[in-house]
């Protein structure tokens, strides 16, 4: 439910997706990834994944020719991804915010509260003085905003704006990730587990999905 959320609200019908597996173990390798014109057969192998690795997706706009390279199927050891080349429009901007901790392991519940207090912040902030409609989704460890846009691949806006929030709201204990003004960056796919580092119990996977998130500024 959550992953069809995501994608009926974000991307177009006509809209190539990008399925990336990362992590996926001997019979995947360390990457594989598959195009898709259909929705059904995307779902489908949304579900067959899960848990076998940690599932991204496209976040902005695709040459639609990539379908070619792996067709409504996942191709396992792919080499190659897509580029910034490969990026025709970003429809779609993501603030990605983590929780200060050591990289390759999964967030405490304190420092995923952290995370989702920076989150309720910058999302206050979207609505409000960016007047922008922002799908709030919880990673597993952090949270990530997205929301429309509608600039060229190579807009120095994008930069621009994720610097800008960086400065405003990142602390010590939770920061925004500027790196995703790459255009070929992929985002955490709501409704899949993240499987960032080991199942224990202080450090626990947990499921992505949509966050419900309330502007202080909305009436309830």
């Amino acid at each position: 439910m959550h992953t069809r959320y995501y994608i009926d609200n974000l991307y177009t019908p006509d809209e190539l997706l990008a399925l990336v597996l990362l992590d996926g173990g001997k019979s995947y390798g360390k990457q594989s990834v598959g195009f898709y014109r259909d929705r059904e057969e995307f779902f489908k192998d949304v579900v067959y994944f899960n848990g076998r690795g940690n599932l991204y997706i496209n976040l902005q706009r695709l040459h639609p020719d990539l379908f070619g390279r792996a067709a409504d199927r996942v191709k396992p050891y792919s080499a190659t991804r897509f580029t910034n080349d490969e990026v025709i429009w970003r429809p779609r901007l993501c603030v990605d915010i983590d929780p200060v901790r050591l990289s390759g392991i999964n967030s405490t519940d304190t420092e995923l509260e952290s995370a989702i207090e920076l989150g309720s912040k910058v999302y206050d902030y979207l609505i409000v003085e960016c007047d922008v409609n922002v799908v709030a989704v919880h990673s597993g460890n952090g949270v990530q905003l997205v929301f429309p846009i509608d600039e060229p691949t190579d807009s120095p806006l994008v930069s621009q704006f994720l610097k800008h929030l960086d400065n405003k709201f990142s602390t010590s204990h939770a920061k925004i990730d500027t790196s995703l003004s790459d255009a070929a960056r992929i985002v955490r796919l709501p409704g899949t587990l993240n499987c960032k580092g080991d199942d224990i119990p202080e450090r626990p996977r947990r499921l992505s999905h949509i966050l419900e998130m309330r502007s202080a500024a909305q009436p309830c």
